[in-house]
């Protein structure tokens, strides 16, 4: 059971909560999620609900997530109170591949709306491990873009060396530079300015990146947002179809414990609703 400490709207049905739970804030890894269950007596609903870990800090036992309102259950969670408990598991599945700091470039990470929470955390990974990053971060709006603010800037108590660019996008042009944020990407690939690519947003946005690392000749790690039942491999109900391996067979991946981070590679983006 995880104590809730914060649970404030940050845009319009965008929410960031903070929870207390030593053991997810001290294991937890840049791209793995928590599962949590709905507040109430009742089994209704029956399922939890998975949210990226944004950030945690083991020295204060705390993480945090950033979600929207989308549904009834979600809807539910954010009546919740400062004071109130929420039962949390993890932290579960397949995290980012950390690059090794080598000295040989930089990474982009590319965000479309909420896709910003597990790259957050790997923005802050990155810089202590002293690998330079661009942050592309892109939105319908200005309104709709959240978390922005807990990208790390240079001097922010992180290591001061690493090269940190931050992006913004917008579809409408509200802020920052109008257009979609692969077209960004594209523009930064073709410059040679990254030598890995991760990404998290809707599943166009990942196709889209996906096809950009292959035509620039640069690898991409996409984290999925799927729904999920048990969200420990048995039920199969977040299955993806992997990419044709030798001999053509068709085999499925499943996103709670064999991702959520995959190699584009690994799976057919294009057969994801």
């Amino acid at each position: 059971m995880a104590e809730v400490l914060e649970n404030c709207e940050i845009g319009p049905g965008c929410f960031r909560m903070r929870l207390a739970d030593a053991n997810v804030a001290r294991s937890a890894r840049p791209g793995q999620f928590v599962h949590v269950r709905l507040p109430g007596s009742s089994l209704d609903p029956l399922l939890r609900r998975p949210f990226s870990v944004c950030l945690a800090d083991p020295g204060e036992g705390t993480l945090l997530v950033l979600y929207q309102v989308v549904g009834r259950g979600t809807q539910m969670l954010a009546k919740i109170r400062p004071g109130d408990y929420l039962n949390v598991l993890g932290p579960l599945g397949r995290g980012f591949d950390m690059p090794p700091a080598d000295g040989k470039g930089d990474v982009a990470l590319v965000a479309g709306g909420l896709g910003i929470a597990p790259l957050i955390m790997l923005s802050r990974d990155l810089s202590r491990a002293g690998v330079g990053c661009s942050f592309l971060v892109g939105g319908r709006s200005q309104d709709l873009l959240v978390g922005v603010d807990l990208v790390p800037c240079a001097g922010a108590g992180l290591a001061a060396t690493p090269r940190r660019d931050l992006q913004v996008v917008t579809e409408d042009g509200s802020i920052g530079r109008q257009g979609l944020v692969t077209d960004a990407l594209d523009d930064l690939l073709r410059d040679g300015g990254a030598r890995c690519v991760y990404a998290c947003g809707p599943v166009g946005m990942l196709r889209e990146v996906g096809r950009l690392g292959e035509a620039h000749r640069v690898p991409v790690q996409v984290s999925l947002e799927e729904r999920m039942a048990c969200g420990l491999g048995a039920c199969l109900g977040c299955a993806v179809k992997a990419r044709p391996g030798r001999g053509g067979r068709e085999t499925y991946l499943r996103v709670c414990v064999d991702g959520p981070v995959f190699w584009a590679g690994e799976v057919d983006l294009d057969g994801i609703a």
